[in-house]
């Protein structure tokens, strides 16, 4: 995704459930997501529709087990993140983040070999 006020919502909600968020760099090509979603063992990808192309492409994003959600794509295409942002939340208790867990993954840059996921805790 590029950035928007939608992103910082989902990075919020993923923080809030728990989710480990691995987060991808906008331009990453179709090898990079790829890459991305093997070594982090990803599960979901929330990903602007301008990048429809790129994910059709890619070997990894067919089988994710919890599919994508799209932002900015017509509303009869699937999960869209706009739909889950309006939707009113359940009634959850969700556990508080202790200072171990790993809310994040961030991908090195990737300039002498294939990026790099780097696990960050909720303390550092």
């Amino acid at each position: 995704m590029p950035n928007r006020m939608a992103l910082v919502v989902h990075y919020l909600a993923c923080l809030k459930a728990g989710l480990v968020a691995a987060l991808l760099k906008y331009r990453y090509m179709t090898p990079e997501i790829d890459h991305a979603l093997e070594v982090s063992d990803g599960r979901m990808i929330l990903a602007h529709s301008e990048r429809d192309s790129d994910l059709a492409a890619s070997q990894r994003v067919a089988s994710l087990p919890l599919g994508v959600i799209r932002y900015g794509s017509p509303r009869t295409q699937g999960l869209n993140l706009e739909d889950l942002i309006e939707e009113k939340a359940p009634e959850v208790v969700l556990s508080p983040l202790r200072a171990n867990d790993p809310p994040y993954i961030f991908f090195t840059s990737g300039s002498t070999s294939a990026p790099k996921g780097v696990t960050h805790t909720a303390e550092t």
